[in-house]
């Protein structure tokens, strides 16, 4: 599969939790210090996020969620025009070779 990392500052991911429920749905965010929490998740976790298809950088509150779904959407569809799947290859190049191809 394509994985997707929508990247955000904390102090973003914190305004748009904060606008939302907070943090009560978040039971790794049940700390004294959510923010410092969050912070020390997003490091341990950064060279793992690294390594997605596709990274999205929200940086502002102003990107509303119809937006950040039409950034990955766009994304997405560059990837996969970059990155085509297996069987395309496979029928251009059994195709370049002269052979019959199957639909």
């Amino acid at each position: 599969g394509i994985v997707v990392w929508v990247d955000a500052t904390p102090d973003l991911i914190m305004e748009r939790l904060e606008k939302s429920k907070g943090t009560e749905n978040r039971p790794l965010l049940q700390t004294e210090n959510p923010k410092q929490t969050l912070e020390d998740l997003l490091e341990k976790r950064k060279a793992k996020y690294g390594q997605a298809d596709v990274t999205i950088c929200v940086d502002s509150a102003e990107t509303n969620e119809n937006q950040v779904a039409d950034m990955v959407i766009r994304e997405l569809h560059d990837f996969i025009d970059e990155n085509p799947p297996s069987w395309k290859q496979a029928k251009a190049k059994a195709q370049a070779e002269g052979l019959d191809w199957v639909q």
